[in-house]
Parts: C-alpha cells; structure tokens; sequence
C-alpha cells in the first residue's frame, strides 16, 4: 500500500511540475513566401500589438495590424520591398521622435537599412542603407552602444564573419560607416546585445554557425570600444542563436543557446554576474534543426520558460521551467504543423495579460498566432476597481483605488519580473525603453489582476 502511494505522489508531482498550457492556433497569413523572422511591436501607437516579418523570398519587410486588438489582423502591409533576400526585422525609435521605426537585414544586396515612421501610425518612409557591403547581412539589433542617449545598430553576416555596430551621430538616424566588433567568428548566424557583467553598458553577444561558437564582447568603457571575443562555448554544433536573460531568477543575464546539427538547446549559467560563464548545460533534445530560441513566461509562474522554432520537423514547441533556477521539463509541441520553422516570439496578442505565442514557417509560407488559454486573473476585482493614469504614459502612472492593495509588480513583455513595490500611488517608468509592460496588480488575499502599460 505504502508503495501505491507513493508511486501515486511521484505521478502527481510529475503532473504539477509539468504545466500544461493549451494553446489554440489563428491563422495571420498563409501566403507570405518566405516567412523568416518576427518581431512583436505597436507599429501604429494604438495600444496593441502588431507583427513585423522579413520575407527571405518575398524579398519584403512587411507588417500586419492587429485591427481589434484581439488577434483578428488585416492584410500585410508593405514597408519595403527593396530588400534582396530580408532574413531580420526589428523595432527601435532611431530618430528620436517617439515612435516605432523599422531595421532590416537582407542576405543577398548585403544591406543593413531602416525606414522611418513617418507619422507614428505605420506610415514608413524609404529604405536608408546603413551599409550594402555587409556580405550576406544576417542579423540586425538596435542597442545604446555608446551611452549617448539613442539607440545605435549590432549586426553580422553569414560570409563576412564579421560583427559590427554602426554609430547613430546624431540621435537623428544618421549612421556612421560600419564599426568591427569581431571578426573571429564563421558564418555569423546571430547576434544579441545586453548588460553581460553588469557594469552599466551594452556588451554585444554572437552566435556563429561554422565555428559553433557562442561568444561575447566586452563593451570596455560605455563608449563603444570593445575588447576581444570572450568564447562562452565552441562546442554548440551548428549555433543558430543567442539569448541573454536571467534563467536562474538570481540577478543576472544568463544564455540561452541553440545547435541545429545537435537538435538541443542550452543554458549558459552566469556564474558571477561578470561574464564568466559555466560549461552548456543541455536542456532540451530532438528539436529537429533548431533555428531559434526565445524565453517568455507562458504559464505565469513568474520565470522564463522557453520557446523553440525547429525547422526539420517543423515544429513550434516549448520547455517549462520547472523550480525558477532554470531545471526544465521535457518538450511540449505547440504545432507540428509549421512547415520549415523558423522563428517564435511571444507577446500578448489578445490583451488578455498572458503571452500568447506568434510563430513563422518559412517553407509553408505561414505566420500564426497561439493563444495562450491560461487563465491569470481571479476576477476578484473589475476595472471599474481600479483607475490607471495616464495610459500612454511618458514617466509617471498613478494608481487609483479604494481597495486595499498589497503590493504591484511590472513585468515586460517576455514575462520577466522589472520591479516590485507596495509604493503603488505613483510608479516612474523613466527608466524603462519605450514599450509594453504589464503591472501586475496583489491584493492582501492574493488575488490579482493584470494591466497593460504603454511607455512613449
């Protein structure tokens, strides 16, 4: 009896730890030829959220509103079709007036370019090249490189093996000529910028292909000037991607790697917040040619689990974390059915207050959305509870309320905890970028319920 028991416990907890999020799939188009590479963003400023794509095949970057902010999205949107093979798309105010403009990467013209908003409402103005001499440009990310206030440009490239930042002079969009990061790697794949030793400034991280390598750049003084290639793994067998997030939930920015000639993902631990990194662990097996990772907090535990884009077996799947310190459960398929998977980002598509996951197939021309089921809110309180001012805000949000409150949490839109406090009447978001963010309203009982922030 003793023995039935705790085979039933055993059973039981493997059922709790593993969570089971269900998600139901949307359609946004089935006709994008070549669908590469998404990005979630409020391209037109109306408080919800949009889908950029890159079309390696359309030669296209285009964009899809979200017409209700429920998930029901119009017909693509062109920005530029002068991209020759457009494998990345991102967001970033690169001029410095408030809303959303466009960077791209495209392979085959070698051009890294961007194209202004010129109305704030999706409107984008021509391509202006950065560079069309960056061989098979493959990646593209906007950071703060130089500590000067706007937002500069990291890119790589499949042929040049190169990794480079291009210098915005005037906060205006102007861009200086290509500046070497690196050029120890081969066949650049990836590339991704944040704080790696907390020191303050923007390091800039790579992933490699031909060489396997997961490597970092120092950022030595905030100005831009970076030491040599720190490699945190030349092991990763056919590294298709890069990520830099706090996993282990213990203040630092850990990696989340992929190897597509192994079929596995890994972590990377930071082992003490400087940069200096612990041997891949692997977390996740049998993702056929996996190209892209991307951590999201998909069941509302308050840490990161992972997404998967695989290519081979064209699946959109998923790993929980199971304790917060970054020990996982096995894959769970979200949809097996994306023809040459390429790349997920999750956001909250339904305003709903979970994340919702946006997958691209590049074979199968698809772009779909997943709607996360889970349910977050108790429903203990209503909106006519709680007033929130000003919602676009610029710096300051009051919360207004008769109820007793115990504490607020904001959250972005990866899932990932920014602050807590029981200082709630007023809360600055002048530190936070521009964006979306989520305040995550307690009670004294527990209870809570979720409100979506927009910063300007």
């Amino acid at each position: 009896m003793k023995q039935l028991v705790l085979i039933y416990l055993l059973v039981l907890t493997s059922i709790l730890l593993n969570a089971q999020v269900n998600f139901q799939e949307h359609f946004i188009t089935n006709i994008q030829n070549g669908a590469y590479t998404l990005h979630p963003e409020d391209v037109d400023a109306d408080g919800d959220i949009d889908i950029l794509c890159a079309s390696l095949l359309a030669d296209e970057v285009v964009w899809f509103e979200n017409l209700d902010g429920q998930g029901t999205f119009g017909e693509k949107i062109i920005i530029s079709s002068d991209t020759d093979g457009a494998n990345s798309v991102y967001s970033a105010d690169l001029d410095g007036d408030g809303d959303i403009d466009i960077l791209s990467a495209s392979e085959e013209d070698n051009k890294i370019a961007w194209y202004e908003n010129i109305d704030g409402l999706g409107n984008f103005g021509p391509q202006q090249i950065l560079t069309n001499s960056l061989m098979s440009a493959k990646g593209v990310f906007p950071a703060d490189f130089d500590g000067d206030g706007d937002l500069d440009v990291l890119a790589t490239a499949l042929i040049t093996n190169l990794v480079v930042w291009f210098e915005n002079l005037d906060g205006l969009g102007n861009f200086s000529s290509e500046i070497t990061i690196s050029n120890q790697i081969d066949v650049g794949n990836n590339i991704f910028a944040a704080d790696i030793d907390n020191d303050g400034d923007m390091d800039a991280l790579s992933a490699s292909f031909a060489d396997d390598k997961i490597a970092w750049y120092e950022n030595l003084d905030g100005l831009g000037n970076f030491g040599p290639q720190q490699v945190v793994s030349s092991t990763i067998d056919g590294a298709t991607s890069v990520y830099a997030c706090d996993i282990d939930n213990d203040g630092d920015l850990d990696l989340i790697s992929t190897a597509s000639y192994l079929n596995r993902a890994y972590l990377h631990r930071n082992n003490d917040g400087l940069g200096n990194f612990g041997p891949p662990q692997n977390i996740a097996f049998g993702i056929e040619n996996v190209r892209f990772s991307y951590p999201a907090d998909l069941d509302d535990d308050g840490d990161l689990d992972v997404l998967f884009a695989s290519l081979s077996d064209d699946k959109i799947s998923w790993i929980e974390n199971l304790n917060g310190l970054g020990s996982f459960g096995s894959v769970q398929v979200i949809d097996s059915d994306m023809n040459g998977a390429t790349n997920v980002v999750a956001t909250d598509i339904d305003a709903d207050g979970d994340l919702d996951v946006v997958a691209a197939a590049y074979l199968g021309d698809d772009i779909k959305w997943y709607e996360n089921l889970t349910i977050l809110s108790t429903e203990e309180f209503s909106d006519n509870d709680i007033k929130i001012y000003p919602n676009p805000t610029s710096n300051l949000i009051s919360i207004n309320t008769n109820l007793h409150i115990e504490k607020v949490q904001i959250f972005d839109n990866l899932g990932q905890l920014l602050l807590t406090t029981n200082s709630f009447n007023t809360i600055s978001f002048s530190n936070f970028s521009s964006g979306s963010y989520y305040l995550k309203i307690i009670n004294a009982k527990g209870n809570y319920m979720i409100k979506k922030i927009l910063k300007v």
